[in-house]
């Protein structure tokens, strides 16, 4: 069975953190940095407000979700000083705004307005703060701090507040049920700042880009479940069931596929799809009627939302470790880019003190031997004859050495000829034969040459000391996008017991880093004779390697 060795990819950089803020960067004016973004907050904050209150107000019943408060919360985190004085201002301009659209008595409401902005909000602001440049949907800690202040904490105060003064500022019966007021708040808070979070911290905690392939079976699904809700009959208690419970399982997957922003968003929309088709025409389309129904909606939201906040605390912290594990690994492959940088350089430096200072030396020895030779008498100089054979082989010997450690066929010739010389210098047993194409220059960077020369000379090294080889065999060849090496024997080849148990040899992991580098993959297994088959396939193109100086 063959052992695949992956090629380090180095971690994508992540896009930049997005915020508030982020639209007054740039040269632009200073106020309509700040005005702009208000005049957008005011609309979605008025979108959002008509979109919760639309169900409520017109079929007067408990209201189910208050997303104002939410998003007044989301601009404290955002931001500070006079954008978030100029921001929050435009939350309450456009939820008040829709107050007045859907004939709401605003005089009645300006208190609990007053309440919000001066004691609740600014305090659940500091008690759910993230820390500064870390994603807060990674930290439990972080969540369950979130879950106690934005959806116990506050809506409790909140829901005390409408219930205690409602009828004091004449506000309709059913606009004052308790429990209804704090599900409506605990859902607001639990839902929007999640989304926030989520989309501001995308760079950490998105998944892959979505394809329409992905997108399109995903809205086909959702259209299809929402027609079949909103006509089934009431009766249908256990089909109903059926269809939220599907419509959940397709939020795990946009939660994996989209991040947590998109799928605490697409929770939000489901919610006020079940509140908006439950009071389609006035007619409840649920086995539940009127207050009872919004309970019943708001209580399993709150379900699917507590049960989506574990998902996104795991898949988010699962991505954060991924990312640091991919950037890790990112950072292994430049830094053994440089030892092996370096480790070329010093054998190209040893290369040229072997060759220019050793062997001259040697050389020098020799001549002066022969001089000698030729004063001594005739016993003497069979003896000194022998000694210089022994210097021209030592000599040899230091030259092959130097050639090992720096092959200088690759500086003007291709690999194909470097592999052939190094087959041919071989001596003894296995016997090696060379099969090649005549790659242009073109074809690879000296990189390239270099780190494949080296997996070559590696894997001959460990026919010659462990296979027990008669004959090997080093072939390579390239294409259009690819280059392939390959060194096989019909030697006793490598135990799998023995591989499992002992792992890779040193020579064997110095070959995975210098795949690794050429973004390659090292494929170690049977060869075809029997004996073992070491397969490098890298693409022509750039790789990690930092290279070698001239």
């Amino acid at each position: 069975m063959s052992e695949f060795i992956d090629p380090v990819r180095p971690a994508s950089p992540a896009p930049p953190r997005l915020d508030a803020g982020a639209l007054t960067q740039g040269k632009t004016d200073p106020g309509s940095a700040v005005l702009l973004p208000a005049v957008l907050i005011a609309v979605s904050a008025a979108l959002g407000q008509l979109a919760t209150m639309d169900v409520w107000h017109a079929s007067s019943s408990p209201q189910g979700l208050c997303l104002l408060g939410a998003m007044f919360l989301c601009v404290l985190l955002s931001t500070h000083g006079t954008r978030a004085i100029v921001w929050s201002s435009a939350v309450w301009v456009g939820g008040i705004s829709a107050q007045i659209a859907t004939d709401v008595a605003f005089p009645a409401y300006l208190p609990l307005h007053i309440a919000y902005c001066l004691l609740l909000l600014p305090a659940a602001r500091y008690l759910a703060l993230p820390a500064r440049g870390a994603n807060p949907l990674q930290s439990s800690a972080w969540v369950l701090r979130f879950v106690v202040c934005c959806g116990l904490v506050l809506p409790l105060l909140i829901a005390t507040m409408y219930w205690m003064v409602g009828g004091a500022l004449g506000l309709p019966p059913w606009q004052t049920y308790w429990h209804s007021n704090f599900l409506a708040q605990a859902l607001g808070f639990l839902l929007f700042v999640p989304i926030h979070v989520g989309l501001t911290h995308r760079g950490t905690g998105a998944g892959p880009r979505l394809s329409l392939s992905q997108v399109a079976p995903l809205a086909i699904f959702i259209a299809l479940a929402a027609t079949a809700w909103a006509n089934l009959s009431s009766s249908a208690a256990l089909a109903h069931t059926l269809l939220v419970v599907s419509l959940l399982r397709t939020l795990l997957v946009v939660l994996f596929l989209c991040g947590a922003g998109t799928a605490f968003l697409s929770l939000l929309m489901l919610t006020l799809g079940c509140l908006q088709v439950n009071f389609a025409e006035g007619e409840a389309t649920t086995p539940w009627e009127g207050s009872t129904a919004v309970t019943v909606i708001q209580i399993g939201a709150l379900v699917a939302v507590m049960g989506l906040l574990m998902m996104v605390v795991i898949s988010e912290q699962w991505r954060h470790l991924r990312t640091t594990l991919e950037e890790a690994d990112a950072r292994m492959a430049v830094m053994a880019g440089q030892l092996i940088k370096v480790q070329e350089e010093e054998r190209t430096r040893i290369a040229r003190d072997l060759h220019d200072d050793i062997n001259q030396s040697i050389a020098a020895v020799s001549i002066q031997l022969s001089s000698v030779r030729r004063q001594l008498p005739g016993p003497y100089q069979d003896s000194l004859s022998v000694l210089q054979w022994k210097l021209t082989d030592v000599s040899e010997r230091v030259r092959q050495i130097s050639h090992d450690l720096h092959p200088s066929i690759l500086h003007f010739s291709t690999l194909a000829s470097a592999l052939e010389s190094l087959c041919q210098s071989h001596s003894g047993p296995p016997r090696v034969t060379f099969v090649g194409c005549a790659e242009t220059e073109d074809d690879l960077t000296r990189e390239q040459k270099i780190n494949l020369f080296r997996i070559a000379q590696e894997a001959l090294h460990n026919v010659v000391r462990h296979a027990q080889a008669e004959s090997a065999t080093i072939s390579f060849s390239t294409d259009a996008h690819l280059a392939v090496l390959r060194i096989c024997d019909d030697g006793v080849g490598l135990p799998r017991q023995a591989r499992r148990s002992r792992g890779p040899g040193l020579g064997v992991i110095t070959m995975e880093e210098r795949t690794r580098l050429l973004r390659g993959v090292l494929v170690l297994g049977e060869a075809p004779e029997g004996g073992t088959c070491v397969e490098v396939r890298i693409p022509l193109e750039e790789s990690v390697f930092l290279g070698v100086d001239e």
